[in-house]
């Protein structure tokens, strides 16, 4: 084997799939958790939602079998489990147990936030933003369109919640990218690190240190 070779060898970077999985492991427990915990809550005190119970059951239920899922495929790491799709898939859920359960007054409101946290720290700030802003907007859409069986629709809390979307998920989707940065920089520095071998000549790597800052940015 060339030394370039060897080098190109030491310095392959990880696979993305093993050095995910942990962080997709743990993602798939709190969600099971959350949604078990739910579950139990709204079996023993059916206060809230007060409004198509039955079907927030069902609906509750059929979500936790899907976060039971999730997390043992997650164990073996799966290709079942959609990782690039699992924010979007969790707010889908989301949304269908607020328009369930009194709309912008339901208690399945911070759902919201776990989706945005997945989202960042899984993919970055960008991510964590869109999902922040069409979390937004889905919250703007059921408050316009699901209203209590009373009719008394609270402004205030609207107005509440919905700053509180866009300022949490905004802080959220920030750390989330900043956590991704640092750890990608700390691999280049990995990386480059290992290639400063005289034995691969100067040419090679300084040829290996540019390819290696240019991918980075």
């Amino acid at each position: 084997m060339s030394l370039e070779a060897s080098a190109a060898a030491q310095v392959q970077p990880s696979n993305p799939i093993v050095r995910g999985s942990h962080d997709v492991r743990m993602m798939s427990a709190m969600r099971l958790a959350l949604a078990a915990a739910a579950l139990l809550i709204i079996w023993f005190d059916p206060s809230k939602p007060n409004q198509f119970l039955p079907a927030t059951y069902v609906t509750l239920g059929l979500y936790t079998l899907y976060s039971l899922f999730v997390y043992v495929a997650s164990i073996r790491w799966s290709r079942l489990v959609p990782t690039r799709f699992l924010h979007w898939i969790d707010l889908a859920w989301y949304v269908l147990l607020i328009s369930l359960s009194g709309g912008t007054d339901s208690v399945f409101f911070f759902f919201f936030f776990f989706a945005i946290l997945t989202a960042s720290f899984a993919r970055g700030f960008s991510w964590g933003l869109r999902v922040t802003i069409i979390s937004t907007l889905l919250f703007s859409l059921l408050a316009y369109l699901v209203t209590p069986a009373d009719g008394n629709f609270e402004a205030n809390r609207f107005l509440l919640r919905y700053v509180n979307i866009l300022v949490i998920g905004y802080i959220i989707a920030y750390w989330g990218g900043a956590e991704i940065t640092l750890r990608e920089r700390l691999r280049l520095l990995k990386e480059v690190s290992l290639l400063s071998n005289p034995r691969f000549g100067v040419d090679q790597t300084l040829q290996s240190m540019i390819e290696k800052v240019r991918r980075f940015y």
